[in-house]
């Protein structure tokens, strides 16, 4: 077993351990997940990255708001896999909603992610 496969495994247990000891919303359990989704897109395991990070971004915003630092790292990483799967448009409408300021996120993903982005021509 790869270290890869154990990181993913261990973010397994810890996740499915939190969702059923401190339930699927509680801040803890969601960062346990998006922990998953990171190890999944390690290992180009692109489809369920995504679908698990789309499921905790979701959760964020419910739970914490659409600019909560953990909302805004939840979206980078959702960017990092829709860019791993070539769809840059679908990355950019993740990271720009309407509902929070450009330069908040643009600054966030500088300082979080390797996704960096150009806002001046979408004003």
């Amino acid at each position: 077993m790869g270290e890869y496969d154990k990181a993913k495994t261990l973010n397994q247990d810890a996740f499915e351990t939190k969702k059923r000891v401190l339930g699927v919303d509680n801040p803890s359990t969601l960062e346990s997940g998006i922990c998953l989704a990171i190890s999944m897109l390690s290992m180009s395991e692109l489809d369920t990255a995504e679908r698990l990070t789309r499921e905790i971004l979701a959760a964020h915003t419910r739970v914490l708001g659409v600019d909560h630092r953990d909302t805004l790292s939840t979206q980078a990483t959702l960017a990092d896999i829709l860019l791993k799967r070539c769809e840059p448009k679908q990355c950019l409408d993740i990271i720009t909603p309407s509902s929070s300021s450009p330069e908040k996120r643009l600054r966030h993903c500088q300082s979080s992610h390797t996704v960096h982005f150009d806002y001046s021509s979408r004003r």
